[in-house]
Parts: structure tokens; C-alpha cells; sequence
């Protein structure tokens, strides 16, 4: 599993191009955790004129403008966040009194927002 956690969109291009001369290593996906991720990593597939989704698939979490990435309609994770805050304070709170650690999940509702950006079987099956 590749993670990065970088800040910019030129950083996670130029990684992304690093990560594409080394050879994709059998990779099939990426998981896109931002727009910032999904706009380098982008970028650099589609300069390699690496084919999405039949040579490489991606998933993304935040939906971008259909300029940004021409060509590529990001299939989407959707979730609601609207209490996500809210827990966040609350176990603040309980580390802060308690100062004790503790694990905390939060859940959310999601969705999927199929682009075309992942790659579906029954389309490659050849006859």
C-alpha cells in the first residue's frame, strides 16, 4: 500500500511521477484521500498517459471541478460530516478530563458517486 501525506499539488505530482518511473508495481488503484492528492496524482497519470480506469483505478473522497482533470470523471465516496465536529470535541473533552487515551470511532452514512474512474470488469471482458 503507497500512503503519502503531503500538503501541496506539486509535491504529490512530482512523487506521483517518482512512484510511475519505478514502475506501478502491479498496482491496480489509488484511494485519493483529497483534492490535493487526487489533483498531483492526477496530473501524473495523465501526463504518463496512463489509461483510467482500464490501466489504473481511482477513488477519491472530495469531488472536483470536471476542468481540473480533463478526461476524468472521479468515482466519489461521499460522506455525511455534519456530526463529525462534534464527536471530535466531545472526545477532546473526555481526554482532557480523564487524561486517560482512549479509542474513539466515529461513524458516518456514505454514498458512492460513480464516475468512471473505476475499473468495472464487465466492460474489458473480451469475447
Amino acid at each position: 500500500m503507497w500512503i503519502i501525506w503531503w500538503i501541496n499539488v506539486d509535491e504529490v505530482y512530482e512523487s506521483m511521477r517518482s512512484y510511475i518511473d519505478e514502475g506501478l508495481k502491479g498496482t491496480t488503484a489509488f484511494v485519493l484521500e483529497s483534492s490535493v492528492i487526487s489533483l498531483g496524482v492526477g496530473k501524473a497519470l495523465l501526463e504518463r498517459q496512463i489509461r483510467i480506469p482500464r490501466d489504473i483505478s481511482l477513488l477519491g473522497f472530495d469531488a472536483l471541478p470536471p476542468v481540473s482533470l480533463p478526461g476524468i470523471d472521479l468515482t466519489l465516496v461521499k460522506g455525511t460530516h455534519s456530526k463529525r465536529h462534534l464527536a471530535a470535541i466531545q472526545h477532546l473533552m473526555r481526554h482532557i478530563r480523564d487524561e486517560n487515551e482512549e479509542i474513539m470511532r466515529v461513524y458516518y452514512k456514505t454514498r458512492m458517486i460513480e464516475g468512471s474512474s473505476v475499473f468495472d470488469k464487465a466492460k474489458y471482458i473480451y469475447r
